[in-house]
């Protein structure tokens, strides 16, 4: 055999070895199960660096590989992105108030009695969600922006996130619904006509003299005066994502704007440069939406430091241009598409009068960081 052949062979063997490789990531992602960090770290230098490694020690971390286990879970999970609001086991499809009159929906288990009478698919629902621009006028940005998401691409959007949204919007509309009507404006004729019939002994009451105007309320707030500032109602309160973070083992993390669009993600990643999307989870949702169940994890008891999961990047999928992370307390599994990194105004989840700038995937408020030199 000559040298030329044997070359042959080994680059052969060694083409196999990173397949099996990125086959092994696939299959612990397809099944929900987290690698340890230093194992994701020799992966990750194996596919940027597969020169540097002869076929023998890749065959020696093939075999140290943990095996996968690949039996179907009995409890299946919902969905690798956390929703913000639960899901009521019985949802029904409220009727929807157009500009000019209310259009009747039927319920998820009505049957149709007339032939007339058809079934509203989520996207019909939706659909005629958004054609009322009453509505749309009064729709929080996040529905509307999940909304618009789901219409533009209804094909490839997650069937569990679908129906999620459409519960949201249902409690939306019902809100709506319920709101009292505005009161019409008094008719004057008639106030004189009543005031007419009123006995004439009325008039002859001694009047109420005029109350003094009342002090003004210690914490009311202060009137400008020229360009002095006027006292705020509510205290400054800490970013939600703030500039830096610190982490015990990851030392400082500086949040950045620069990554937001796929390709200009893949290729710091592809730098070696290490990304971090940092979420935001606080106790009340780490229990209501079970986070450890979810995940198939453990949650720290005392919940994330300021609320916040920081989620490392590990792998690219070219193929649907996604993102995979995996958080560094939990080692649960998350994913970003790329049509999810721009930076929007969205509402504070802790205090809704407020706004905020920061990413958005799926009702989950993230910002990306980047490790400091």
């Amino acid at each position: 055999m000559t040298l030329k052949s044997k070359k042959s062979d080994s680059d052969t063997l060694k083409a196999t070895q990173i397949s099996t490789i990125t086959t092994y990531v696939q299959n612990a992602i397809d099944f929900n199960q987290p690698l340890s960090r230093s194992v994701m770290t020799q992966i990750k230098d194996i596919q940027q660096y597969p020169d540097e490694y002869t076929c023998q020690e890749l065959q020696s971390f093939i075999d140290s590989l943990p095996p996968i286990d690949t039996t179907p879970k009995k409890a299946p999970v919902e969905s690798s992105l956390k929703p913000r609001k639960k899901v009521a086991p019985k949802a029904t499809l409220e009727p929807v108030k157009t500009d000019s009159k209310v259009v009747e929906l039927p319920t998820k288990d009505s049957a149709p009695a007339e032939s007339e009478k058809k079934k509203v698919t989520p996207r019909e629902y939706l659909e005629k969600v958004m054609s009322s621009a009453k509505v749309v006028d009064q729709m929080p940005d996040k529905l509307k922006a999940d909304i618009s998401y789901i219409l533009d691409d209804f094909d490839h959007a997650e069937r569990d996130f679908i129906a999620k949204t459409v519960k949201r919007a249902q409690d939306f509309v019902a809100s709506l619904a319920s709101k009292p009507a505005p009161k019409a404006p008094a008719d004057p004729s008639k106030e004189q006509s009543v005031a007419a019939t009123q006995p004439a002994e009325a008039s002859l009451k001694p009047q109420k003299a005029p109350e003094k105007a009342s002090a003004p309320a210690v914490n009311a707030p202060v009137k400008s005066r020229g360009n002095a500032p006027v006292a705020s109602k509510k205290p400054a309160q800490k970013p939600l994502f703030p500039p830096t973070l610190d982490h015990t083992d990851l030392g400082t993390l500086i949040k950045t704007a620069e990554y937001t669009d796929f390709d200009s993600l893949k290729a710091a990643i592809a730098a070696d440069a290490d990304i971090y999307f940092v979420s935001y989870w606080d106790k009340s949702q780490l229990v209501g939406f079970d986070y450890a169940g979810l995940y198939y994890c453990k949650v720290p008891a005392s919940g994330f430091k300021d609320d916040l999961d920081i989620l490392q990047a590990i792998a690219i999928d070219d193929i649907n241009r996604r993102v995979w992370a995996m958080s560094v307390y939990t080692g649960a599994m998350f994913r970003f598409e790329q049509d999810q990194l721009g930076i929007l105004t969205l509402p504070d989840p802790r205090d809704p009068d407020m706004t905020m700038q920061c990413r958005f995937s799926f009702d989950l408020e993230f910002d990306l960081y980047t490790a400091q030199a």
